[in-house]
């Protein structure tokens, strides 16, 4: 006959009398590391098509550490059976398939737990969950109660799991009020425990129904499944044991049970029966849970518990101060680099001014500031004279260096407000906001002269190089298309260059571009000059 249930007091019990676990229960001990390999080989034998009780029973025989484990839960008042069961067989009759098998995994998630006695509240809070959904089960008519007790065990299998790297932390985690557990782990930088159960339950291969009611059992409202608003509603229940503020809880908990269809009585019954049989299964499974208390004692004793979260409350708010003062600094830094990554998408590397890209842009944005404004915009283009001939005479490396000059003089000669860019290859253009033609006229003479000027040091050689520039001006709204406004610079350029190169030439409004400086005989012709590279741009321009 079956061991009479504890009295569980109006103020305390303890599992096993008030003794600590025996050494085999501890994990890593020899018996306990058996226990786990007969109860997996079980649980994993339970899964093939062709398995039967009996081939179930006869592991159960083989092993009689697992017997003796599956008869005490098999008796124990969770699992309401009518007579005591004294035989292997019998008892794996009574259960079926499904039931060993929840038997098997029961006592693989229990060995989860570190062998230590701070564990205690994990296995307490393991358990009270899966009794807790074996009653409601119950209450609601379901035929697997087996399969609910399983559920509910894996419902705080992820905190058993976060033990096994950091035990003081996840005992920290699970003596908090139930409703907060998750947004800790958050904090702490960890996978809430719904997760890693419902993905442990993955791997033991349950049910994608049991699963997802693990994954589930802390959402906002019951899930759809049965199975998931009996996981649901066993997280509430097991979280008025948990909470300091019980009548609170408990109120809140029978708000939830009408959801699923429970009345206060079922729930009230469920309530009271939960304490001693969560001791009488800790009891088969051989755990220490410590001290269990029913609800009267926990009304009494609601200071103490206050005492106990404020004083984890202030870790968690140390906690969080660290966090934000990080997420501060990793948005600042973040900010920092999207900076550095939108500079770089707009910088030329080799000269350091404005690419392509920043050009179109600031073209459309000084546009139409002139058109709204009624003001002057002039362009600027220019490019190296003779380039080619000078990479084929000194290597590309040179061009480079004599490139790097270019863009360190337009830098050092274009005014406060101008924009000088790398067009491409070895065609610049400055952009003039607010510049009349003879303005930039003036600018455009000012960075002849100082190129012409420069000298380029490269491999002890130094290098002399000249521009060719061409110069477009319009006011208000005849600056659009901006297109055109480019391609009148780049017409003036090719002027420059069939006068002899190095030298400045402005298009007016007319068609024919007249020469700012008299022009400088030159014995090289444009059509002859090979070496330089006709300027193509104005067709990948705004508007054009």
């Amino acid at each position: 006959m079956a061991a009479p249930p504890p009295r569980v007091s109006q103020h305390t019990t303890r599992s096993r009398t008030g003794q600590a676990p025996p050494a085999s229960s501890l994990r890593g001990g020899k018996d306990e590391q058996v226990l786990s390999a007969a109860a997996a080989r079980i649980a994993q034998e339970a899964l093939r098509a062709d398995v039967t009780i009996e081939s179930l029973a006869k592991l159960a025989h083989a092993d009689a550490a697992f017997a003796m484990k599956l008869l005490a839960l098999v008796n124990s008042p969770a699992f309401a059976r009518s007579r005591a069961v004294t035989d292997i067989n019998q008892a794996a009759s009574l259960l079926g398939i499904r039931g060993v098998r929840t038997v098997a995994l029961s006592l693989l998630v229990s060995n989860f737990c570190p062998g230590d006695e701070s564990c205690r509240v994990l296995m307490a809070n393991s358990l009270r969950r899966a009794v807790a959904c074996r009653l409601i089960a119950a209450e609601l008519g379901f035929k697997d109660l087996d399969s609910c007790f399983a559920t509910g065990l894996f419902l705080d299998a992820g905190l058993l799991q976060h033990a096994q790297h950091d035990l003081p932390l996840a005992v920290s985690i699970a003596s908090s009020p139930a409703h907060h557990r998750v947004l800790r782990e958050q904090a702490e930088g960890l996978l809430p425990h719904p997760t890693v159960g419902g993905d442990m339950a993955a791997g033991f291969m349950l049910p994608d129904e049991t699963v997802e009611a693990i994954r589930g059992h802390h959402a906002a409202e019951p899930p759809a499944t049965a199975l998931g608003q009996i996981a649901w509603l066993g997280e509430c229940i097991a979280g008025v044991f948990e909470s300091p503020d019980v009548e609170r809880a408990r109120v809140t908990a029978i708000a939830q049970a009408r959801k699923v269809g429970l009345g206060s009585a079922q729930l009230t019954s469920i309530l009271d029966k939960l304490p001693a049989q969560v001791a009488e299964v800790a009891q088969a499974l051989d755990s220490d849970v410590g001290e269990l208390h029913d609800l009267d004692t926990l009304r009494n004793d609601a200071g103490r518990l206050l005492a106990d979260i404020n004083q984890q409350y202030e870790g968690v708010i140390r906690k969080l101060g660290v966090l934000l003062r990080e997420k501060e600094q990793l948005t600042a830094e973040l900010q920092k680099a999207n900076d550095a990554l939108a500079s770089m998408a707009r910088t030329d590397a080799l000269t350091g001014l404005p690419n392509r890209r920043a050009l179109e842009d600031e073209l459309v944005r000084c546009a139409s500031r002139a058109t709204r404004d009624k003001t002057w915009l002039s362009l600027v283009a220019l490019d190296v004279d003779h380039f080619k001939k000078l990479n084929d005479s000194h290597g590309h490396a040179a061009g480079d260096a004599v490139l790097a000059t270019m863009g360190r003089v337009l830098t050092e000669q274009c005014r406060k407000g101008d924009i000088p860019t790398r067009y491409g290859g070895e065609e610049f253009t400055v952009v003039l906001p607010n510049t009349n033609a003879v303005g930039a006229n003036v600018v455009a003479e000012r960075i002849r002269r100082a190129l012409e000027a420069s000298e380029t040091v490269f491999e002890g050689k130094r290098l002399k190089f000249t521009s060719s520039i061409g110069v477009a001006s319009a006011l208000g709204a005849a600056v659009n298309p901006v297109a055109a406004l480019a391609a009148r610079a780049d017409e003036a350029l090719y002027a420059a260059k069939r006068a002899g190169r190095n030298r400045v030439m402005s298009a007016p409004m007319r068609e024919e571009p007249t020469v700012s400086a008299a022009p400088k005989v030159d014995d090289h012709g444009f059509a002859d000059d090979e070496e330089d590279t006709l300027v193509t741009r104005v067709s990948a321009l705004p508007g054009q």
